[in-house]
């Protein structure tokens, strides 16, 4: 399943990248360092601060009842790269600023 097509996203653009490594120090004062998972996640958050009703009522949709939040992973597409990722939704935050205007706040996790 695809993210829906909605206005892009307000800056800034917040990646945010997941340290997949552990270290350990010796009570020598020599520290050991090796990689804990084999990939590193990147988190990005998306923020919208006046979306239009129609479009929220979209995305609204989309995270509740097809995405279903943390359980489906969907594909997205990250205007800034011009890549697509397979993530899920972490997060969704959302408040009425203006009759009919949106403040969101989305953040997406690789899969």
């Amino acid at each position: 399943m695809d993210f829906p097509t909605l206005p892009n996203p307000e800056y800034p653009f917040e990646p945010e990248y997941e340290d997949n490594s552990i270290t350990s120090q010796f009570e020598d004062g020599t520290v050991q360092s090796r990689r804990k998972f084999t990939r590193s996640r990147t988190t990005w958050t998306l923020q919208w601060n006046g979306m239009k009703q129609s479009d929220f009522s979209v995305l609204e949709n989309f995270v509740k009842n097809v995405a279903h939040f943390k359980a489906n992973t969907f594909n997205w597409l990250n205007i800034v790269d011009n890549n697509t990722y397979t993530v899920r939704c972490i997060e969704f935050k959302s408040k009425l600023k203006f009759v009919d205007y949106w403040e969101v706040e989305l953040k997406l996790q690789e899969a």
